[in-house]
Parts: structure tokens; sequence; C-alpha cells
């Protein structure tokens, strides 16, 4: 009688054995998959291999490009010059080809290169594959101008970002405000989906010595000059309220929004 309960506990400790055995394996068996995955993805990353699956990216250009966006500074022959100003050290040269479809953003449809102004904003994206054509998307300085009026003729401030500053030693110079306009995901390409435009206006603004600078507002402010910062949201209250774009006004206070 004691030897069958012996062989009993004997059986059932064997049993308890084996399944902390097969639990065991099983775990070892998913973390190995999970790890060898982990390390798939690091591998293909460093090589600029996307291996992430979005199903909101599935009409996404899958390929890389360069990009550059801003004002056409000026116009020769065949060649535009992209940038923010005169000065700006990172203005671009594009040469306007038969590799290239020029897109409207306001219809979406393709145009032609005779329809293309100084002072258009574009977006333009230039293709690393062969087989594609690079895309240049126009903004008519026209439309910018009709939407910037409505949206800040008769303030005497904006809220906008600096995108671009030329301001020398003596806190003297200008900044050029971003009035936001508008954004188009546009399918009018060869690139098999749609592709980002935008429409941006930037306005001239003065600032000297007396501009006063601060982080948050200035009834909160601690009185600390916060200097020019790119990129960042901000309220520019003017010396005047805005009568027409073609003026240049100048910057009484700035005070950055702070994230």
């Amino acid at each position: 009688m004691k030897k069958n309960i012996i062989y009993k506990i004997i059986i059932l400790i064997l049993i308890i054995l084996l399944i902390i055995f097969i639990i065991y394996n099983f775990r070892v068996k998913n973390e190995n998959t999970i790890v060898n995955s982990i390390e798939n993805i690091v591998a293909s990353n460093e090589l600029g291999v996307n291996t992430v699956v979005d199903e909101d990216l599935e009409n996404e250009p899958q390929y890389d490009y360069n990009t550059k966006s801003g004002k056409i500074l000026s116009m020769e022959e065949n060649m535009i010059t992209i940038g923010y100003d005169d000065t700006d050290k990172e203005k671009m040269n594009v040469e306007i080809n038969d590799n290239m479809d020029i897109i409207n953003y306001e219809t979406e449809e393709k145009m032609q290169k005779e329809d293309i102004k100084v002072n258009d904003y574009v977006n333009y994206y230039e293709t690393t594959d062969k087989n594609k054509k690079n895309i240049l998307i126009v903004c008519s300085n026209d439309y910018l101008e009709k939407n910037a009026k409505d949206e800040i003729l008769g303030k005497d401030y904006i809220d906008a970002s600096i995108q671009y500053m030329n301001i020398d030693d003596n806190n003297k110079g200008y900044i050029l405000a971003e009035i936001f306009i508008g954004e188009k995901e546009i399918e009018n390409t060869d690139w098999e989906g749609t592709i980002s435009g935008e429409a941006i206006y930037y306005l001239k603004i003065n600032v000297d010595d007396n501009t006063e600078n601060y982080l948050g507002r200035k009834e909160d402010s601690r009185g600390i000059d916060w200097g020019y910062h790119l990129h960042e949201l901000c309220t520019i209250t003017l010396n005047e309220k805005i009568s027409n774009l073609d003026n240049t006004y100048t910057a009484k206070v700035i005070e950055y929004i702070a994230d």
C-alpha cells in the first residue's frame, strides 16, 4: 500500500517537472523570437530600410527624397532659387526640366513653368528613385496674400513663428514671421500616393533694441530678455495695426509660448 502511494507521488512529481520544462521552453522560444525581431528591425533601420508598416501610410511614398520649401527668390531661364530671403545662406537653386511635375497647390493640377512667379511659395521634392519625376508644388503669391489679409489685416499682433531672422549685434534688423495658410495631401503625382503641399506667407517685421522678448506672457515674466528663437510659436505685438502687407512694421513685444 505504501509502495503504491510512493509510486503515485513519484509520478506526480515527474508530471509537474515535465509541465515546468514545457513552460520554460515555450517562454525561452518566445523571448528569442522577440529578441530576433527587435535585432532585425534595428539592423534594417541602420541600413535605412523602412520596416514599419502603418495602415495610415499606405498611400505615402515609400522611397527616399530630398526636400526644400520656401519662396521663389529669383528666376532665370530654367532655374529658380528657393529660400526665405536673399540673405539666406541655405537657399537652393533648382532646375526646371522635363524630369519634373509642377503641381498647382490651389487646383492640384499640373501647371506650366511659365506660370511660376517670383514670391510664389513652393515645396520641392527631389526623389532618389530614377524612375520617378521630381515634384514642385507651387502656391501663388496672390493666393497667399489674399488669405494672409483675411487673417491679419486690422490687427496689431499676429500669432506665428519666426522662420528666419537677420539681426545685427545691436539687435537691429528684421524677422520673417510665418503666416500659415494651409496644407494639403496632393494625389496628382506619379509617386503612387499622396504628397504634402503647404501654403505659407512670410511677413517681414523690423526689430530693434526696443523690441522686448519674453518666455510666456509679458505680465507673467520676470523681465528677462529672452532673445530671438526660430520655429517657436509666439505672439508678436506690433507698433501699429496692419493696414497693408507691403508696409514693414516693427515688433514691440514678442511673447514665446512655453511648451
